[in-house]
Parts: C-alpha cells; sequence; structure tokens
C-alpha cells in the first residue's frame, strides 16, 4: 500500500512540475503571441528575449519598410540575428495574434 502511494505521490508531483514549467510567465502574456506588425515598442520589449533597443529596431524598420511579411523578416533589422529569432519566434506571429496551446 506505501508503494502505490509513494507512486501516486511521484506522478501528482511530476505532473505539477510539467504543468508548472509550461505556464511559466514570460513578459507580456504568454499565452499570446503578439503581432510585429502591430506591436509597440513596449509589447515588443516585454517579450522574453527581447530588450528595448532591439523593440525600438523593429519598430522603426518597420515605420520605414512597411509591414513584415513573415517572422523571418526580422533578420533584416538590426541587432536580431538567426540565435535571437529561434528564441522568440514562438511568441511572434504575422497577422492576427492567436492563443498558444498550452
Amino acid at each position: 500500500m506505501r508503494r502505490i502511494v509513494v507512486g501516486l505521490v511521484s506522478v501528482v508531483l511530476f505532473v505539477t512540475a510539467m504543468v508548472g514549467i509550461s505556464s511559466q510567465g514570460y513578459g507580456f502574456e504568454a499565452k499570446r503571441q503578439l503581432d510585429i506588425n502591430t506591436a509597440t515598442v513596449e509589447e515588443i520589449n516585454e517579450v522574453q528575449g527581447m530588450d528595448m533597443e532591439l523593440a525600438q529596431n523593429i519598430v522603426a524598420y518597420r515605420q520605414v519598410n512597411g509591414p513584415f511579411s513573415t517572422v523571418d523578416d526580422l533578420l533584416k533589422v538590426k541587432g536580431m540575428d538567426e540565435t535571437k529569432l529561434e528564441e522568440v519566434r514562438m511568441y511572434l506571429t504575422i497577422g492576427q495574434q492567436e492563443q498558444l496551446g498550452w
């Protein structure tokens, strides 16, 4: 009986830990993807992995060159590289904001 209880407690702790990991806060609302064509500097800055300078560069680039066609277009922005883009990609979108399924 004790083994069953210990096993059940272990499963509950594991599931609780996994839920906690997947629902961590990431600045702006983590369960929402941010539209990089309409986001403000402040909203972009709140995305984990972004900073104020990069957020300002994204908005400035958008104002000069028009809307981004894809998230990959962010590679044209000063301060954005492939590593950083992969770090923030899941939080960004083009067009309508979508709820992430976590």
